[in-house]
């Protein structure tokens, strides 16, 4: 990017304007934060929106500048200053590097001066991110350090076997998976061991943040729940969990080829898994002011998970595909389970899915202590192209639209469902139609039969507008009373 368009671009992670040097002390923060975040430019001379002042003397500027790094910042960190001219106008640019701290504002001291860049803003390092320095120094990343407190009969040994055979019967080899350290000739679980693998009393109590919550929202706020869902299982046993609450509670259309029914879901699975997928990759297990959520809104999904970036990485780097991983023991195993690459690919997948679904890529954001995507929904989306029909992907949650044409005759068990539903005028509970159908599994019933009558708009809830009500019942729409009276009753199905 030129001079140009920096002066152009607003103000972010590691590029910050001040209009003059007239007080030195948001200087060297603002220096202090690049260096301990990602670097940055520091360009004196504009104001915050871009407009151009100039600077009047620039050695005199540069000077004073340089004296304050000097002596008001530790361990001692190098600028490189360029003079520029930009409408006529000089303009002194001080240029940091990301580099080994953690720095910090002699003022202030080495505990109380740490700052940080979060988005546009520089801030005053927390506890965790000044551990995560530390680590960044050491070389020893928070998850391959020993679980104080942990031991190895806290890790689920048989549910690792069933994942890594190989571990059969040796604990020694959790090792090689980084799932476990030794220590003064004993081995214990590390961190990533107990964040992926402890037993669900122990991870809670070493890392409550791996708990997950799920939401389904009415209208586009958090005002009225429709459905939700708490989960304290493993975190790769979790990835199959929230799939299945989301597809319980977005939209799914169907489009009908050769008779064939294809599933439109409303958004797209690859993007939505591999976001999840990085979240547990990329989360600060550290970090215990905030645990992954995920919300489901009209227009949105939203998820959340602990910690902001890495502190040396930005998200154009993220976008680009550089790659750095603050838990490359846990990306390691998530390799190892064919989950994702480690090696940077993950959003270029996500904006790939999103594009081949009509959607917009991802919005990525630093909020406080976490990191929230959100994947907007297309208003007019794929399932109002013509052959789709529409309707949520599943379970009881939520209002089924219809559809105006059919495009293959109901066969088999669906049939019969639709006459079975005809004999109930006023509509049938679950418990009803598995007494009549002699189905015995309700989650089978719904998820094969009923939702997919629903997706087609032939039969509906008597209750839409409380779709997970105790009392929903199920009956025939009246397109689903033309079809029996023109199919099922003249023995075509």
């Amino acid at each position: 990017m030129n001079m140009y368009e920096q002066l152009k671009s607003p103000e972010s992670k590691t590029l910050e304007f001040k209009r003059d040097a007239s007080s030195l002390d948001p200087i060297m923060r603002t220096l202090v934060a690049f260096a301990n975040t990602a670097g940055g430019m520091l360009i004196i001379g504009v104001e915050d929106r871009g407009n151009i002042i100039g600077v009047s003397d620039p050695a005199e500027l540069q000077d004073r500048v340089a004296n304050a790094v000097a002596h008001s910042i530790t361990p001692h960190l190098l600028c490189d200053f360029e003079w520029r001219t930009a409408e006529d106008k000089t303009i002194v640019v001080v240029k940091v590097s990301c580099g080994i701290g953690p720095y910090y504002w002699n003022q202030k001291g080495s505990e109380k001066g740490i700052y940080i860049r979060l988005g546009a803003t520089t801030r005053q390092a927390s506890d965790v991110l000044i551990k995560e320095l530390l680590d960044r120094a050491h070389g020893i990343p928070f998850v391959d350090r020993r679980c104080i407190g942990a031991e190895l009969k806290d890790l689920d040994q048989a549910y690792i076997e069933t994942l890594f055979p190989a571990l059969k019967q040796d604990p020694t080899k959790l090792r090689s998976l980084g799932l476990a350290c030794e220590d003064a000739g004993n081995l214990y679980p590390t961190n990533a061991g107990v964040i992926l693998f402890g037993l669900p009393d122990k991870r809670i109590q070493y890392f409550p943040n791996t708990q997950i919550s799920c939401a389904r929202f009415a209208g586009i706020d958090k005002s009225d729940f429709i459905d939700r869902l708490e989960l304290d299982c493993y975190l790769i046993q979790a990835l199959e969990e929230i799939s299945k609450f989301i597809r319980r509670n977005t939209r799914m259309g169907a489009r009908f080829e050769e008779f064939k029914r294809i599933d439109i879901p409303e958004y797209p699975v690859d993007a939505i898994r591999e976001i999840l997928i990085n979240a547990i990759a990329h989360a600060n297990y550290e970090e215990k002011g905030s645990k992954f959520k995920v919300a489901i809104f009209d227009d949105r999904i939203e998820i959340q998970s602990p910690g902001v970036f890495p502190l040396s990485v930005t998200l154009e780097d993220f976008k680009s595909g550089a790659s750095h991983l603050r838990n490359r023991t846990i990306a390691k195993v998530l390799s190892r389970l064919e989950l994702m690459e480690e090696w940077g690919r993950g959003y270029k997948k996500i904006a790939t899915a999103c594009e081949g679904h009509g959607l917009n890529p991802p919005k990525w954001e630093e909020l406080g202590s976490l990191v929230r995507v959100t994947l907007y929904n297309a208003g007019e989306t794929a399932e109002d192209q013509p052959g789709v029909k529409k309707g949520l992907g599943g379970g009881q949650v939520g209002v089924r639209q219809g559809l105006s044409k059919l495009d293959a005759p109901i066969e088999g068990n669906q049939a019969k469902l639709i006459d079975t539903l005809s004999n109930f005028e006023s509509g049938a509970s679950l418990i009803e139609l598995m007494s009549a159908t002699g189905y015995k599994s309700r989650s089978k019933l719904r998820e094969n039969y009923l939702v997919p009558l629903l997706d087609l708009g032939l039969i509906e809830m008597t209750e839409k507008n409380s779709p997970s009500s105790p009392t929903q019942k199920y009956r025939l729409s009246e397109e689903g009373q033309a079809y029996h009276q023109t199919h099922c009753q003249k023995g075509e199905s």
